[in-house]
């Protein structure tokens, strides 16, 4: 959805009820509101005009109807809450439930033999990492867990494309892709700005071990508590570190088959 859409979903959407508090949620709430409604407006009748008297019939009416607005007024914003909540929790559901079909169909789309659908299915799958990460309905673990899934995901599509299977394109295609995957990867393991739309992998682990990448790597201006696991991995072009801080990379069996060039104001642990 664009921006654009999104906001005017927004703005059409009627005005919501401000939530009860949750001490205000027991069945006996609306009795207590109407007892307290019945007192005080028969003891403002009692008073009424300076001298003590007992309230007249139609005083008595009226402190009765306000009573019945209060006891009917409680009952409806406790039944208003419930429903909002219940219809919360629907859309929630529905929300998680579509993330992950969006996943599914985007996985398929990764299998394809057809570059340009797997390219695609990246951009995809990148924009849905985004979306999800910026969700009013899902909880955090859900996020986590979405955000672990596409990562593994993207991560294991690099790995295939360094397989570079002729019946799924040629080597530059293969490259290409791998190199919007890197891209992607490295936007979103620097921590992001407050007003960014991207997702934050800035503490997650990359599993980019046992794979052959062919584009070339730059990491430049990057701080970042992510691990990044390059174990076993072959890079055939030049690997470049420059300005970075970068909590872990394991790189035990790495080959660089061109050259690895990491300046003095890196720092990786």
């Amino acid at each position: 959805f664009s921006s654009d859409n999104a906001t005017s979903t927004h703005s059409n959407e009627a005005p919501r009820l401000t939530p009860m508090p949750r001490c205000l949620m027991h069945w006996w709430t609306p009795l207590a509101i109407a007892e307290g409604l019945l007192r005080w407006t028969l003891i403002v009748a009692f008073f009424w005009g300076g001298q003590p008297h007992w309230p007249s019939s139609e005083a008595m009416k009226l402190c009765m109807t306000i009573t019945g607005a209060g006891l009917a007024f409680s009952a409806w914003q406790q039944r208003s809450h419930d429903n909002a909540a219940n219809a919360k929790q629907a859309q929630t559901a529905i929300e998680r439930d579509d993330y992950w079909k969006r996943r599914e169909q985007i996985y398929q789309l990764l299998g394809s033999k057809n570059p340009g659908l797997r390219l695609s299915a990246v951009a995809l799958l990148t924009e849905l990492a985004d979306s999800a990460s910026h969700s009013t309905l899902l909880n955090k673990a859900e996020k986590q867990q979405l955000q672990r899934h596409i990562i593994d995901t993207l991560c294991l599509q690099v790995r295939h494309e360094g397989l570079c299977i002729q019946e799924e394109g040629d080597k530059r295609e293969h490259t290409t892709i791998q190199q919007n995957i890197l891209t992607s990867i490295f936007q979103r393991i620097n921590p992001p700005q407050q007003d960014s739309s991207g997702a934050n992998w800035s503490e997650s682990t990359i599993g980019l071990n046992d794979c052959t990448i062919f584009p070339p790597i730059s990491i430049r201006s990057i701080v970042t508590n992510s691990t990044l696991d390059l174990r076993g991995t072959t890079f055939e072009k030049r690997v470049e570190i420059s300005e970075s801080i970068i909590k872990c990379i394991l790189w035990n069996d790495a080959h660089f088959n061109s050259r690895l060039d990491v300046t003095n104001s890196s720092d990786i642990g």
